[in-house]
């Protein structure tokens, strides 16, 4: 079901659950990249991990998405077809599948 409002998505009792595994999902993301500071290295940059999972945030909040012509407001997660969808989810894997 496609949720087309704020006021439709606050009724969702998904929301606080979705936003405490969004919080999580980047903070293992941000750990991951900042250990033996790997994400700098890899790409040659110079990014704190604060700062990264500051980015991560404003990536994964209030994203606009277009469907059959009329735009809406993911307020939480990320949006379909978005190229973070696959890190994301991986790194929330990551997390569950470490331990087996």
């Amino acid at each position: 079901m496609l949720i087309g409002s704020r006021q439709q998505l606050s009724k969702v009792n998904l929301r606080t659950s979705l936003f405490h595994m969004t919080y999580e999902t980047i903070q293992i993301l941000a750990e991951k990249a900042s250990k033996d500071d790997w994400f700098n290295n890899q790409h040659n940059l110079n990014i704190t991990k604060s700062d990264l999972v500051e980015l991560l945030n404003i990536a994964t909040k209030n994203q606009l998405f277009q469907f059959e012509w009329s735009l809406y407001e993911q307020i939480e997660g990320v949006v379909k077809g978005l190229p973070l969808g696959p890190l994301l989810a991986n790194a929330f894997m990551s997390r569950i599948e470490d331990p087996l």
